[in-house]
């Protein structure tokens, strides 16, 4: 149970912050354990008999910093940096599917920086924004349906698309 190995790179903050909830809530782990491919998982984590693999990520940039920088204001698409990370230790951990272990992706944001990990947002980042729909009365004999939202478009890609429409629906009775 070292927070390292030897000849290894030293911990990020969020590896030292993720050993000590690990410490606190009485699990063993091994760093950077060798299963065999090119890039490491972070810990392999062990209690009451079960294991899991994880891979600990951190948010080393700003995604609102250039605004800062530049004195420019902008769009930013919040969950970007969580879909980022995810997406990164997923390619990470893909080659050791199959192996029946857990695979647990870790992010935190020691720096401080803008990136929301509150639960709805996270839900958001994984799964796709939530959807705003409306039905609007014009007068007409027709209602008409708008929606608003910006989804994910690949479960893998972690593409976003923006969409906005007005749907025409059936006559009102």
């Amino acid at each position: 149970m070292t927070d390292k190995l030897a000849g290894t790179k030293p911990p990020t903050a969020s590896e030292v912050w993720f050993d000590t909830y690990l410490r606190a809530h009485g699990y063993t782990w091994e760093p950077e354990p060798d299963l065999g491919i090119p890039k490491r998982p972070d810990r392999l984590i062990h209690r009451d008999g079960l294991r899991a693999l994880c891979e600990v990520k951190q948010f080393d940039k700003d995604p609102i910093g250039w605004m800062r920088e530049t004195g420019q204001g902008g769009w930013f698409d919040e969950n970007k940096p969580v879909r980022g990370a995810v997406r990164q230790a997923a390619n990470q951990l893909r080659p050791l599917k199959g192996r029946g272990l857990p695979l647990v992706v870790v992010v935190a944001n020691p720096n401080g920086y803008h990136v929301d990990l509150s639960g709805e947002q996270v839900i958001h980042a994984l799964y796709g924004d939530d959807t705003i729909v409306f039905t609007v009365w014009t007068g007409e004999a027709r209602r008409h349906r708008i929606s608003r939202t910006r989804r994910t478009t690949g479960a893998s890609s972690g593409a976003t698309a923006r969409s906005a429409s007005a749907v025409s629906t059936s006559a009102r009775s």
